[in-house]
């Protein structure tokens, strides 16, 4: 019996979701509110607050996995294990800049609720550091000297995406482009400590 419920439960709750998805693209987020979708769903607007407290909670539901689904299908294996940390983070940066340009609204709303109170933004960019900071330090950065870079990295690809959002036109292929001239001294200096690298490799050997 509890399975069952349970199932019910499921069923209910992703109603709601593709639902709500529905409304967002055809009516924008703004305009879509929790009484039209619980109307549409068949379900009493206490039904909808039982699975989402707020619409807010909803909306981040939506935006995570459209996300993940567009950073999976994306995926490139030689970029993933690409040494050059920088070319490494550009490339989900590409993946994010067009994700959140085709999601406006969500983006302004999921960004700002991340920024205030800590999430998902400043989780992912501290994974993305991470792993860039590992490859800094293969070709024999200091690992303190890699985290100053790959935290200005992720600073400016903040500072690149508030500009785009603020703007009356998001251009996602301008943002990358400005994201890359920003991170060009990071780029050189990677370069320079492989070359360094290399030259001290073959003199061992």
């Amino acid at each position: 019996m509890n399975s069952l419920r349970q199932k019910k439960k499921l069923v209910t709750r992703e109603r709601i979701k593709s639902t709500a998805k529905k409304f967002f693209i055809e009516k924008g987020v703004a305009a879509t509110n929790t009484r039209a979708i619980s109307k549409e769903c068949g379900v009493a607007v206490g039904t909808f607050f039982s699975h989402f407290p707020d619409k807010l909670s909803l909306i981040k539901e939506l935006f995570f996995e459209e996300m993940d689904l567009a950073l999976q299908n994306s995926a490139d294996e030689s970029y993933i294990e690409s040494r050059h940390p920088v070319t490494f983070f550009e490339f989900y940066t590409d993946i994010l800049f067009s994700f959140y340009g085709n999601n406006i609204e969500s983006t302004h709303l999921v960004l700002m609720d991340s920024l205030i109170n800590g999430g998902f933004f400043t989780q992912q960019m501290q994974v993305l550091q991470g792993k860039s900071i590992d490859k800094f330090c293969k070709v024999g950065v200091d690992r303190s000297v890699a985290q100053v870079f790959c935290e200005n990295m992720a600073a400016n690809f903040l500072h690149v995406l508030l500009g785009e959002l603020s703007s009356s036109h998001y251009s996602a292929q301008n943002a990358q482009q400005r994201l890359t001239e920003l991170n060009k001294p990071f780029f050189v200096s990677y370069q320079s400590a492989l070359s360094s690298f290399n030259r001290q490799k073959l003199r061992i050997d």
